[in-house]
């Protein structure tokens, strides 16, 4: 009886995680005592190649990699934009040489970065209606986003490794999601991050 119990509490434990997860990298939940609201939201995936169109014309493209949309809030700082490249570089998100997965950083791999805005990942739910208040404003977005493809450029050594999109067009992603692997890291204040992994 008591192992039963304690396997319950395990998984139930495990859901509670799961779902507070899933609603920090939706913005759903409302009240978190360290204010989990704001912050810079970036939604990373594993990919074997990405690109980006506008127009119908490919303005960047990589190989094997990460493709990562990046969300600016009303909040952020220059210490959000340092805190997220420095997690985006080190994270092992990758198989090290013996095979065994989350053994290499994209770095020690030699990968490429593609960079997306994507200013929606601040939305709120009002209704049935998408509320974007939380977004940092376009201008204001503008600069602090080529600040951050900017830092991770340095960040990574070799800026030729690093491609974006175009900033406020209509553009299509194209990704072959590689596993699937997808993580959500989220800057905040404490300088802590949510991250969910999918394979």
């Amino acid at each position: 009886m008591f192992l039963r119990l304690k396997r319950i509490g395990l998984l139930l434990a495990y859901g509670l995680q799961l779902l507070l997860t899933s609603r920090l990298c939706s913005g759903e939940y409302r009240n978190q005592p360290l204010r989990l609201r704001g912050g810079m939201r970036c939604v990373i995936q594993r990919v074997t190649s990405a690109s980006v169109k506008v127009d119908g014309e490919t303005v960047s493209s990589i190989h094997r990699g990460l493709c990562v949309l990046v969300g600016l809030s009303t909040e952020d700082k220059r210490e959000s934009l340092e805190w997220m490249s420095k997690k985006l570089l080190s994270v092992r998100f990758f198989e090290g040489e013996d095979g065994k997965m989350w053994k290499r950083n994209v770095q020690e791999i030699q990968g490429e970065i593609l960079l997306v805005s994507q200013f929606t990942l601040h939305f709120r739910l009002k209704g049935s209606n998408l509320d974007f208040s939380k977004s940092m404003s376009t201008e204001a977005a503008r600069e602090m986003y080529q600040e951050f493809v900017d830092q991770v450029k340095r960040d990574i050594g070799d800026p030729n490794l690093v491609k974006d999109g175009k900033f406020g067009a209509k553009m299509e992603v194209e990704i072959c999601n590689d596993g699937p692997v997808c993580a959500c890291f989220i800057s905040h204040s404490t300088h802590r991050a949510a991250g969910h992994n999918a394979d």
